[in-house]
């Protein structure tokens, strides 16, 4: 309601509020909304090689379901760091797939490829983003 109300471009909060319950995507949001953090610890949080930052992951794929990420991994240092210099897990086919359909759902209820890129991107590999991106506009 309160994206509707302050002209957030939601059209039906309703929608929008089931959209993101059932995918799990803005939980992290939310809870950076009503517990804000230390800048430090969003920074150690943003490595963690499993959720990057976005607090849940596939931990078997896309199919097996989303969880809740408890940072387990995030002292572990990460091996798969790319050319861009992030240490970031790249996603898999289905993952790709997966987060395009979830983004194009919020796209469908109000938001913007440009609020998506603005919110999403950055918990992603850059190559991943534009894959999901590629996809959100073949849909």
């Amino acid at each position: 309601d309160h994206l509707h109300s302050t002209g957030q471009g939601i059209t039906n909060p309703g929608g929008f509020a089931m959209t993101i319950y059932r995918s799990g995507i803005a939980d992290a949001m939310v809870e950076k909304f009503l517990h804000p953090v230390d800048d430090k610890v969003l920074r150690e949080i943003s490595s963690c090689p499993d959720c990057q930052g976005t607090g849940f992951y596939y931990p078997k794929g896309a199919a097996k379901g989303v969880i809740k990420c408890t940072h387990a991994r995030l002292t572990a240092a990460s091996d798969s760091v790319t050319a861009e210099g992030s240490a970031r897990r790249r996603f898999t086919a289905s993952e790709i797939n997966e987060q395009a359909r979830i983004i194009a759902e919020l796209i469908e209820s109000g938001y913007t490829l440009e609020k998506a890129e603005a919110e999403f991107a950055s918990s992603m590999h850059p190559a991943d983003w534009r894959d999901v991106a590629s996809r959100i506009k073949g849909l």
